[in-house]
């Protein structure tokens, strides 16, 4: 037998009834979509806040889950000081996590900045004749500039150290190239380097 009854349809009451709990749960979101937003503000803030810091010489920690930015601030101020195997591990943690055109070029600034942090590391036990570990340093060097020219190829200043610091390395005495003697001395260290971008003679 078929069913006559009419549709329910909920009245003023029913509805009503239920504007209480909505009106709460409608509120409760919006808290929670300005408490979000106020987070990533605070975030930001402080990111800028730590980036600033770096930049003008504090030594301020930060952690590998840092935002990107953050990072590079951090290995660009540990590049300028020569703590080159915290700024590799940072470094490497930006190349893991490049996977965006924008964080591909940041990291290839970021390999481009440690490249010259061995250059520089290079440059200085070449003037000290320890041949041996200049020669580990200058070719540390090389490969950053190649890995930072196939994250960005167009990184001229990349490219153009790299053909200096390749040239260097050709020029090493042979000693160095066959492991020999760490203290013999290369003629005329400093017309090797003059010529490169980004590392002026004296830079502390």
């Amino acid at each position: 037998m078929a069913d006559t009854r009419a549709p329910y349809r909920p009245g003023i009451a029913g509805l009503l009834r239920w504007r209480g709990p909505l009106l709460w749960l409608a509120l409760l979101l919006a808290f929670a979509g300005l408490g979000r937003q106020l987070y990533i503000v605070v975030q930001q803030w402080q990111d800028a806040q730590h980036i600033e810091q770096l930049r003008q010489g504090h030594d301020v920690p930060v952690s590998l889950d840092a935002r990107a930015p953050v990072l590079f601030a951090r290995a660009a101020f540990l590049v300028h000081h020569l703590q080159l195997d915290e700024a590799t591990l940072i470094t490497e943690t930006l190349v893991n996590r490049a996977t965006t055109p924008d964080a591909q070029r940041l990291s290839s600034d970021a390999l481009y900045n440690l490249a010259n942090g061995r250059l520089r590391q290079g440059i200085t036990w070449l003037e000290q004749g320890r041949l041996e570990r200049a020669g580990q340093a200058l070719r540390l060097a090389r490969d950053n500039y190649v890995r930072a020219l196939r994250a960005y190829p167009d990184h001229w200043p990349a490219r153009y150290n790299l053909d200096i610091t390749s040239r260097m390395v050709r020029q090493l005495p042979r000693q160095e190239l066959e492991g020999g003697d760490d203290e013999a001395q290369p003629e005329k260290p400093e017309d090797l380097w003059t010529e490169v971008r980004g590392i002026p003679r004296g830079l502390p």
